[in-house]
């Protein structure tokens, strides 16, 4: 899924959520652009708790978390370090 896709689907999910007692908590970290390369992990979008990563250049540049903020802020120290994308995958995935 690309970036485009991400959001289509991230939209998707808050039109689902009806009930006034639903809250969705994001937060964003670094830089998303359209064509940055993505990794969902730590849940998924149906679910509405993840955390989305997205890269460019072989470097980690953004990081977007549904009900996840100690697992975000683990993620914007990675950014700020600049560290390589493929390390920040391996990270979240376990």
């Amino acid at each position: 899924m690309d970036s485009i896709g991400w959001w289509k689907s991230f939209r998707a999910l808050v039109r689902i959520t009806p009930t006034a007692e639903a809250v969705l908590r994001i937060q964003i970290a670094g830089e998303v652009r359209d064509g940055d390369e993505m990794e969902v992990g730590l849940g998924s979008l149906e679910e509405g708790r993840c955390l989305v990563l997205f890269g460019r250049e072989g470097k980690l540049t953004g990081a977007v978390g549904l009900k996840r903020a100690r697992q975000l802020n683990e993620y914007r120290d990675l950014i700020g370090e600049s560290v390589s994308w493929g390390d920040a995958v391996v990270k979240l995935r376990g």
